[in-house]
């Protein structure tokens, strides 16, 4: 049996991907003594989950894992993420760990300003990106964010464990699997920003009246009127810096050849780091430079992307009276940066220049 776990955050995902594959699914831990193949797509182990039993499986050669779940749930502390990749030589954007009072988060930002760790504008975000972060772009918005209490707040809402600088450049999503991109998505502005950025507020909105056990007397018009007002100063001001999917802009398929190089490489080696097989890495950038922002388990995926995942998985897995493991083979027309981040994975101290160099020499 060939089996997909997931967990109700990538429940709808899941489930789809399963069907696809035409394998087993579900939230529940399986018998891994019965699996052949296992797909993890943001699985939780759980209570149940016995990691010894699991690894005894794939040890002896009867289980093939594909994102075991220990990375899974690791990838989900995204200041683990950040850490791990830094220390693997991934490039990140600065980033500093807060913990204590609201006093005790300042000056550890503020030491990291000073030293240069970290940059304005800053995103104050919670380890697990749970809530929506918050921008702040000088001192001031730092101090009234950190001392308004928002830092002591639900679990819905945004817990404030880590500040790291705002990336510049254009952004990226690039779906991996292995050492190959197998799908590629730009950030750009959307063709009606502002009504993006209605929506996604108007959602809010109902979410936060409904916790709150508000009652909107309003009607729909004058809702949507108050709101697309709110979006039209929102996006003239300051906020238009952040970028963000669903506040005026949005992820488009764009072809893996136009690709910049060193995005292709960084992406590849995110997905090494963090010890996954395949996920949806965040990326900004600028000119040559690159920075590595997010790292998904289990990204949304369009129909297109599905089927890329699918065929990739297929791929690998090869037939079932076939236990040699497959990897996508790339395309005679591949860039060369994916041969690159191949010959990093295998010497990890190897530069990208002489990666690319010794390329060159075999040539």
């Amino acid at each position: 049996m060939n089996f997909v776990w997931f967990s109700n955050a990538s429940d709808e995902t899941g489930k789809t991907l399963a069907t696809a594959l035409g394998y087993t699914g579900g939230k529940t831990t399986p018998d891994f003594s019965e699996i052949k193949n296992l797909v993890c797509w943001g699985a939780k182990g759980g209570t149940k989950y016995n990691p010894e039993n699991l690894n005894s499986q794939v040890a002896s050669g009867n289980l093939r894992v594909l994102n075991h779940p220990d990375r899974v749930a690791q990838n989900r502390d995204k200041l683990w993420m950040l850490e791990r990749m830094r220390d693997r030589n991934v490039p990140v954007p600065g980033f500093v760990p807060l913990g204590g009072d609201a006093t005790a988060k300042l000056a550890t930002i503020t030491d990291a300003l000073e030293k240069g760790h970290v940059n304005f504008p800053l995103l104050l975000m919670s380890k697990t990106n749970r809530g929506q972060p918050s921008f702040v772009y000088t001192m001031c918005e730092l101090e009234a964010c950190l001392c308004s209490g928002k830092q002591q707040v639900s679990d819905s809402e945004l817990k404030i464990e880590l500040a790291r600088s705002y990336t510049h450049g254009v952004d990226y999503r690039l779906h991996v699997f292995r050492d190959a991109v197998i799908w590629a998505e730009v950030k750009l502005m959307s063709e009606d920003p502002v009504g993006s950025l209605t929506a996604t507020l108007r959602k809010r909105l109902a979410k936060k009246a409904k916790a709150s056990d508000v009652v909107m007397n309003a009607s729909d018009s004058e809702i949507e009127f108050i709101v697309r007002e709110l979006a039209e100063d929102l996006l003239l001001g300051p906020h238009q810096y952040q970028q963000t999917v669903g506040r005026g802009c949005e992820l488009i398929d764009t072809p893996a050849a136009e690709l910049p190089a060193e995005a292709v490489v960084a992406a590849i080696q995110a997905i090494d780091a963090v010890e996954l097989d395949m996920g949806a890495v965040n990326l900004s950038w600028d000119d040559g430079d690159v920075r590595v922002t997010n790292v998904i388990s289990y990204p949304r995926l369009s129909e297109e992307q599905q089927k890329a995942y699918v065929e990739a998985i297929t791929s690998f897995v090869g037939d079932e009276g076939n236990s040699e493991k497959k990897i996508p083979k790339l395309s005679t027309d591949a860039p060369a940066p994916e041969l690159i981040a191949r010959l990093r994975r295998k010497i990890s101290k190897l530069s990208n220049a002489k990666a690319k160099a010794l390329l060159e020499d075999l040539e």
